[in-house]
Parts: C-alpha cells; structure tokens; sequence
C-alpha cells in the first residue's frame, strides 16, 4: 500500500531566482514528495527521463504517460517534475522532469501547499552569465538517465546541435563513470518530401551522430524521426514510449554493474546534497562518494590513530598479512554503515582513505618506497574483498568486522591501548574491560546487549578482541537528548558545604533514586575534586561520601601537639613546612587515599561494580610551570589542541593514574601538603590554584566529550562559602602596609582562588535564556569570617549554615525539578512531513533513566505533571505510558511547526504552573532529524527499512531453493520490540510480506510464503513442523539481544542495524 500523498497540484522543482540582485536555487521538495509516495523507496530504484521542448513535447508526453495527469499546474519553473503512474509500483519507477531550454524566467517557487527553499548561490560573475542553461548540464543531467530533446521545437537538427554543443561545454559535474552518463534521444520530424531536403535532414543527422563532443558528454546518441502532426499523437510517439523504457532497461543494468544504480531513498539524499552543492559553486565536480559523509565525516584524527595502531602492532611482531586485514575491516566498518549505498569498493577507499594510508605508510617507510607501495595495495585488496563480501552476503559490515578480528583473536589478546580504540581504529576509547582491551562509545553501541528496561543502557559480557569474559556496564547519553553537569568547588574542609548541599538534593528524591543517576558528567577541584571521585568514581552515596570526607578531614588535620598561639610553636610550624615542603604528614595522606578509593585503581579502568560512561574530571596544577591539567576517566572524542588552557593527563597503558593519586594530585594543597608525583605522568599540586572554580574547565570538556551540543541542559556549580565583600576604600591616602606591593600581590592571589569571580565572569557572557540552565549554590560568610583549609572544628557549623539558609528549600525542589524534566527526551519516530503549509512532526516522548522511579518521584512534587509545548497540550505524563513489557516510557507527540528550523520548547508542566524543559529542548526539528535519522545517505524511515530487511530475508531464502517452512530467528536492540509492534498493527507496510500473527487461523489456499511471528522459537518451530512443506517464514522474536538501530537476523542472509 502507498503512503498517502499531498493533495497539491504543483508539479514545479526547482528554479533559478533573483533577490534585489543576489542569485539564488529555489527548490520544491517535488522529488522528496515523489519519493515519500512510493510504497517501497528503499528498495525501488527509480529512473529520470528529462525532456526538453515546447507544443511537441507536450503532445508527447501525454501518449508516452497515458495515465498522468497533465492538467497539473506546472508554473514556469526551470524543470518540473513528475511520477509515471503507471510504473509507480514497480522496481523501477520513472520520474519524468520536463522544461524549456530557453526559459529565463526568474520567478520564485512560493506555494502554500508545499514546502519550498531558497538556497543562497555564490557564483562568480562570469558562472552567473552561463546560468540557467548551466544548472540543467551541471545539475539535473547528475541524476537523469535519458536526455530527449525535440528537435521541432527548437527549430531542428542544426539548431540543437549547436545548442546541445553549447551545453555540453560546460561538461557533467558527475564524478562517476563516464559509461552512466545519460543516454541523449533526439525527437526530429519528417517534413519535407524533397531530395534536397531529405539530403539536408540526413546531413544534421550525420553530423549529430559523429559528433565528438557528444559522444564524450552521453553515454549514448539515437535520433527518432517521426511523421508530420497528420496522423494521431498517439500513432506518432508510440515508437518514442518503446526507445525511451529500452534506455531506462540499459541504463539500469549498466548502473547495477557501475555500483550506481541509487535507491530512491539514495537519490533524494544525493539531490539535497548536489543542490547545494551547485549553489556554492558551477565549477566543481560534484563527488557522490563525499557527499555521503557531510553529516559523517571522516574521522578527524583516523591518521593518529593508524599510526599509533601500527606502532603497537609492530612492536608485538605482527604480521604484515595480519595487520593490514585489520586495517581494512575496520575501515569498511566506518565506509559502510548500515542503508548505505554500495559503491564500487575501489572507488570507496580511493575517495576516502587513500590519501590518509598512503600518508601513514610514508611515515613509516619513508626511507623504503616499495613497502609504501606493498602494504597500500594489501590494505586496499583487502577493503575491496571485504566489502563485496558484505555486498553478495549481506552481512553487516559490523558483523564481518567481528568475524575477522576473531580468525586472528589469539594475535590481538596481547595488544591493549587505552589511546585508541582497536574495535574501530577510529576514535579513542572510553570505557575499560576486565581483560583490559578498551572501547568506544559507538562500538559499545554495536557490539554491547541493551538493557531491556532501560534506554541506551548497554552489557558488554564478552571482549571481541581476545573473547575472553569482559564484563562491562554503561549508560550513554541518548543521541536526541541534552548534557546534565555538576562542578563542585574546592575549598578544604569548607567541602562539607557542597556534601550538604547534594544531601538535602538526595533527601528530597528519596533512597529510590540517587542524585548521581541525574547527571552526565562531575568536575571538581580539590575538596570538589575528592567529591565527585567518591560519588562517581567509587560510586559512594552522598551520606557514605560525607561521613568519608568529615574521617579524612579529622584524621588528616589532627593537631601536631603545639598549642597554635605559642610563637614557639609557631616558628616551629614554619621551619617544619619549609624543611618538609608541607605541614601534615603525607605519607598519613597516601595512606588515606588509598584505604578510601583503593590502592590500585585506576581512573580509566574497569569497575564492573558501577555503571561506565559517567564522565569523572578533577584539576590539578603542574610543579614545573603551574599550568593547569585535568585528570579525568575519559579520553574525549578529539585530542586536545596546543593551544588549550590546561592539559589533558593521560597516562600509558601500564602507568595509567590511579584514582587516589588523582585524589592526591588535587588536593595537594601548597603548604599544607607536598606534591605528588606520579611515574611517568609528572609531578602535581593542588588543581585550585589554577581552577578553584572548575566550571570553564568543565564547559570546555563537554565540548570534548560530546562536540556537537553547544549548551547543556542543566548546569549545578557548587560552592564552598564565599566572603562577603569589604566596602571598596575611597580615601585617597595610601598606605605603604596596605598598598604595597606584598599586600597587592597576597590580594591578586586571594582574588584568583576566589570561585565567586569565574562564576559571575560566565554569567556576563550568557544571554538570558541560557542563564536559566545554570544554577549555583552557595552560602556568605559573615564579614571578615575566615575559615581555614584544615579547620575540622567548623564541620557541623558549616553543614547546619547550608540547612538553615533562607529559601533552600524552594531552591532545591526547583533544582530536583529541572533535574527530573532532563530525564526526558524526544525521539522522532520518522522524517517531518510537509502538508497543509507546515511540517507534520511525530515522535515520542522517552526517559533515559528508569521511567518508573523518574515518574514516582516527580508527582511527589505535583501530582498532575502535563506535557506541553507553547501552543499545545499533549495531555498527563504518567505511569499508563510505560509498556508492560519492557517498563520503557513511550509517549507519542505529534505538532506542526511552520520550518524545518523552527525551534520547540517541549516542557513539563506541573499544577501550579510551574514549567520545565525536557532535555534537548528547545532544539529545531532539523537538529534531531539529522542525528536520529543518520543524515540523507542513510535510511530516512526505520520502520521502512525494517519491512524491507523482511522482503529481503525472506525472498533470500526463498531463493535458495527452499521448499519447506524457514525459521529466522530475530533478535534486535533496545527499540526492537517496539518495532515489530509497529509492523503487527500497520500491516499495510508490508504489502508483499502480510504477516499472519494467529497460526491456527492460518489457511493457505495455494502455495504462498507468509511471514509468521511467534513470541519465541520453540512456538515457532512447532508450527514450522505442522506446516511442512508450506513455504512460511517463521520469525521468532526469542532472545530480544539489542545491537543497534534495527532488528538483525542471526542466521538469515540479511542484517539490518541503524547507524555505525
């Protein structure tokens, strides 16, 4: 069944168009519209007729599409476009765009019914001369299959030839092979009946067709003659109809063999992508290989992280062989993702890693050509034997990466890094495995189990590099969804302040949920710093983390045994300090540390006890240059520039920083304590001398970490007490004690400790908007109130000034709330659709943590929470939404917006008005489209290709002979279930495919195949058995393993995933 289409009558695609002046490519979406019509455009793979005439021309295409309706209002666009009816169904539908060579009509595409873009063009003033006869050589020719021309129209064979000539001269902007280029037809009539003539007719037609420059533009070059207008349209072009589908019929097969026959899914893509393309400039070649990865795009550093790859696996004795095999499924991982096109592999890896090898291999052999030359030409044989693999099997290209590390795995147990990961060899990894192998966000996406009840949540149970027990456990941020952050001070002793602070936070959630479920990422400085290693590091809860601090703190700073107002004891404290760099006993410190966050953990490691990806950052200052540096428990996405404030500690492998000596390293208090220094790392001191405040750091990690969110959802600092501030001195006498240059200098240093002064710096570059996503909590101190780093007796004073602030009660439920709408994201189900003047958007409303607890907690507050947007209510957010099943929320939402750039704030709201923003929001449908959907190149509806990965399965199976029932087992990721649902109730998907769900109810009048789904396999198999010769195809939906994106059939020809 076809998806409905628009009722509008328009059939305008795009047109060249001024504005006061300035160029531009205005566009319809005509072709997206046509594509959204067809009953299966992952798999249909269309052709484009583009005719070129006027009063012939017409008369034409009424007979060769007898069933289209030519009544539609076609304006005066540079093409328009339309769909054969009659084909609209088949494997090959015809697209047929139709224009006047020399229409120079400059008016805008503006309709309410559909929705149009007008693309700024930068062209030079010399292209801008050439337009628009450039655009339909340079643009439209990229995607046709046939050129007709009528040669009547334009005054005959000579005329066309020298018009065509004219437009050849600018040459096709295609960079595929030659042998796809369009096919030219040229429609000439039959008039004169006199020798002359006839001899000059045949003499245009000789030259037409031995013309060089148009053997060199087209594939190939027929001319049709026909008779006079004195016999029927119908009688006339019934031999053009035949010419024009034998040429589509070629085309195709050549296209198929070119790898360049596109799905019309594909073709749409590479029409957004060449559109703008041909804005920015005439003269370019338009690469279809690179304009699959403008919304992926090669992996910045994939040069680093080969070599360092090469470095280790050499440095192991590896084989060439071996290595280069490596290489090359890892790469195919990254060049072919799942729904995207299949391009010839040689031409594949040219385009995109050739020039990167060949540059790490001359590094490498530069004293010795010829390797350079061997170990290309290995790398590359292998990519292109993978990938037809892939092609003829249809395996994903994850899949088959898998396979090959595990024909070499007892070559890969000994190769651990924690500088790349080797899953990929694309990006630096973030979580750590028991056996000590490391990984990536993305490939812990692909080759982790999703947690059932919860989303984006992953087990990794074994290693795929060694295949020994790896046990690992994380949560990742949903790709739609916000960043949740907290820094927390440094500050001594005043630490107890941010302790207190997140208890009365946890207190108002309850023992059910703890506050650290609420945030993404920690940062801290000093105190902060042993803050957020304890609660998110060694996973204490704030009450543990509390009671930890108040015993180091009190053992730590116990009195030497000099009572502090003897001078005696005075000096002796300062000869010791000078004499020991420190005045407590460090060794006291390292044992503490140690007994508290364990003696041989480490900050990037394995912690099977806790949940992974939580990202963990504490500051330190160097002893050599008392720069900045972070300590953190990540890697980030790219490596850190020279020109940062501060530098990123990473430690080797075999001498990576423990998780007390990280401890230690911020909070070596100068004077109080003596540094640290740690092998092969370097030598450290307190992170608040440079940031006490750690919030820029902080800021600047995201960005790190997570590249493509510009501002967080939700931003908690805080503070360790701050001054109050002196009345600023007007007295123009100047004192030599006060204002000396001592006094100046102690006075700078108090002023660059104080954490109040970053913040406030932060919050004059914010506009007012985002300043409500930043929240800080804090408490005064009296005037002239000094408390000292070490001063233990001021513990319970400090905790019952945090309790008894005014209005912290009021500040913390509003916090709780904030934390609590961030739990929520949306999730477009499928691509806006433009209808009626706006975009249609439809999606669902998800939770990233466990939605009971999330919603249990938040009517505590207010017992009636809506979800709403400014001008739409979409009813209460409660328990009902939770499948039974899986406990996932799932709420859909459905609104109109006016542009695919309009913003929307989708919010909380609760019974007294109060409103909250879900995390992501307010955010343009733009954004989630592209990172939900994968971009044009890949699949623009899951469900779409889900029914289509059925077909595929099983008309393959089938294929093979079979005779009998098949069973393919399914097994799918954290949206799977979902997803089959979807299939059961909107059958129509699968017009070729009705899936019978009731087997008893099953009876087949003639040898059929029917897709049967069955809760598990063992239901299955017994009908496969009853049915017997009956050509079903059971799928068993047992052992729901979550991959990523889309179901994957184990044992079935075809796997479909979303996104690599």
């Amino acid at each position: 069944m076809m998806r409905s289409t628009s009722k509008c009558e328009h059939i305008a695609w795009m047109q060249c168009a001024n504005d006061h002046g300035k160029p531009f490519l205005h566009e319809s979406f005509r072709l997206s519209e046509l594509v959204q019509s067809l009953p299966d455009p992952n798999i249909q793979t269309p052709g484009l007729i583009v005719f070129y005439g006027k009063r012939n021309m017409q008369g034409a295409l009424r007979e060769v599409f007898p069933r289209n309706n030519f009544r539609r209002q076609s304006g005066r666009s540079l093409l328009n476009l339309r769909i054969d009816a009659d084909s609209q169904e088949s494997q090959r539908p015809v697209f047929f765009a139709d224009g006047d060579l020399f229409n120079n009509d400059s008016t805008c595409i503006r309709t309410s019914c559909h929705y149009s873009r007008a693309i700024p063009a930068y062209w030079s003033d010399e292209q801008k001369a050439n337009v628009p006869m450039a655009l339909h050589t340079r643009l439209a020719w990229l995607f046709a299959n046939v050129i007709c021309i009528f040669a009547e129209d334009y005054g005959g064979l000579e005329r066309v030839l020298d018009l065509l000539q004219s437009l050849v001269a600018f040459d096709s902007a295609s960079s595929l092979p030659p042998r796809v280029r369009p096919s030219l037809v040229i429609v000439a009539t039959r008039w004169s009946r006199s020798p002359t003539m006839r001899v000059l007719e045949q003499e245009a037609v000789h030259r037409v067709r031995t013309s060089e420059i148009l053997k060199k533009a087209f594939a190939k070059v027929q001319i049709l003659t026909t008779a006079d207008d004195t016999i029927s349209n119908l009688a006339r072009y019934r031999r053009l109809k035949e010419v024009l589908f034998n040429e589509l019929d070629g085309d195709a097969q050549v296209r198929r063999e070119s790898h360049a026959l596109f799905s019309a899914v594909h073709l749409e893509g590479f029409w957004n992508e060449a559109i703008e393309h041909t804005a920015s400039d005439l003269s370019k070649v338009f690469d279809f290989i690179l304009a699959t990865r403008r919304e992926r795009p090669i992996p910045r550093e994939l040069d680093r992280y080969l070599k360092s790859f090469l470095d280790l696996a050499w440095s192991h004795g590896c084989q060439t062989e071996t290595i280069c095999r490596f290489i090359a499924s890892a790469l195919i991982m990254d060049a072919l993702p799942p729904g995207s096109h299949t391009f010839h592999p040689e031409a594949l890896f040219q385009t995109l890693y050739g020039a990167i090898v060949d540059g790490v291999l001359r590094v490498y052999f530069h004293h010795d050509p010829t390797l350079v030359t061997q170990h290309f030409q290995c790398i590359k044989a292998a990519f292109i034997s993978f990938a037809f693999e892939i092609y003829k099997s249809a395996v994903p290209a994850s899949q088959l990466r898998a396979d090959k590390i595990r024909e070499a795995s007892f070559v890969w147990v000994n190769l651990k890094t924690n500088r790349i990961c080797l899953l990929c060899l694309a990006k630096s990894p973030e979580h750590s495995l028991t056996c000590g192998h490391t990984i990536c966000d993305d490939c812990l996406r692909l080759f982790a189990t999703a947690v059932p009840q919860l989303e984006h949540h992953y087990v990794l149970q074994y290693c795929n590099l060694c295949e020994a027990k790896g046990y690992i456990y994380a949560r990742l941020r949903p790709p739609t969804a916000g960043i949740r952050m907290l820094t927390v001070d440094g500050g001594g002793i005043c630490g107890v302040i941010p302790l207190q602070f997140l208890s009365m936070l946890q207190d108002n959630l309850g023992t059910h949920l703890a506050i650290q479920d609420l945030f993404d990422a920690a940062f801290g400085t000093s105190a902060g710093g042993l803050i957020v290693l304890g609660l998110f590091v060694q996973g204490w809860d704030v009450r543990t983390c509390t009671n930890k601090f108040t015993n180091l703190g009190q053992q730590l700073f116990a009195t030497k045994g000099r009572a502090p107002w003897q001078i005696l004891s005075k000096l002796g404290d300062i000869f010791w300090c000078l004499l020991s760099d420190g005045h407590y006993d460090v060794q006291m410190l390292d044992s503490l540390l140690q007994g508290n966050f364990g003696k041989d953990s480490t900050l990037f490691g394995a912690n099977h006890r806790l949940v992974s990806g939580l990202k963990v950052g504490v500051t330190a200052t160097t002893t050599s240059s008392a720069s900045a540096c972070l300590f953190a428990n990540y890697n980030g996405l790219h490596s850190r520039g020279g020109d940062s404030c501060y530098k990123f500690v990473q430690g080797s492998l075999d001498h990576e920083p423990r998780v007390w000596e990280a401890a230690r390293a911020t909070s070596a208090a100068p004077v109080l304590f003596t540094p640290v220094h740690i092998p092969t790392v370097g030598s450290f001191q307190d992170g608040g001398l440079r940031h006490n405040n750690p919030i820029r750091v902080a800021l600047n990690e995201i960005k790190q970490i997570w590249p493509q969110e510009v501002t967080p959802d939700f931003v908690l600092s805080l503070g360790t007490g701050r001054e109050a501030e002196s009345p600023t001195s007007t007295s123009p006498l100047r004192s030599r004690f006060r204002d000396g240059f001592v006094p100046r200098l102690v006075r700078s240093l108090v002023y660059s400790l104080n954490t109040e002064n970053p913040w406030r710096e932060l919050m004059n570059h914010l506009d007012d908007a985002t300043k409500t996503s930043y929240v800080r909590l804090n408490i005064p101190f009296q005037l002239g109130e000094k408390i000292r780093l070490d001063d233990t007796s001021k513990i319970e004073y400090l905790m019952s000034s945090v309790r008894e602030q005014k209005g912290s009660v009021q500040q913390q439920q509003s916090i709780i709330l904030s934390l609590l709408a961030s739990c929520f994201y949306f999730e477009l189900k499928k691509r806006p659709h433009f209808q009626g003047g706006c975009f249609e958007v439809s999606g669902f409303l998800r939770c990233r943590a466990d939605a009971r607890k999330i919603l249990t907690t938040l009517h505590k507050f207010s017992s009636s929470v809506q979800v709403v947007t400014a001008l739409a209510s979409f009813g209460q957010l409660d328990e009902t939404f939770i499948c039974s099943t899986c406990h996932r929320l799932t709420k859909s939402l459905a609104f109109q917006v006016n542009s695919i750039t309009d913003t929307i704030k989708i919010e909380l709201a609760t019974q007294d008005g109060d409103r909250r923003q879900i995390s992501g929001s307010p955010n343009s449908m733009q954004c989630p489209h592209d990172i939900h959907l994968g971009g044009h190149m890949e699949s623009i509806d899951s469900y779409d290709v889900a029914a289509d990965s059925i077909r595929k399965a099983a008309k393959s199976k089938l294929g093979q002979g079979l005779t009998q029932s098949a069973l393919i087992p399914l097994q799918g990721n954290d949206q799977t279930r979902r997803v089959v649902e979807d299939w059961l109730a909107k059958a129509s998907n699968l017009k070729e495919l009705p899936f019978i769900v009731d087997p008893t109810s099953f009876q087949p009048t003639k040898r059929r195949w029917f897709p049967m789904v069955f809760a598990n396999r063992v239901t299955a198999r017994k009908s496969q058995e009853a049915r017997g010769d009956k050509c079903i195809i059971l799928i068993a939906l047992e052992d729901l393993t979550p991959n990523n994106g889309l179901p994957v059939w184990k044992d079935g020809p075809t796997t479909v995933t979303k996104g690599s």
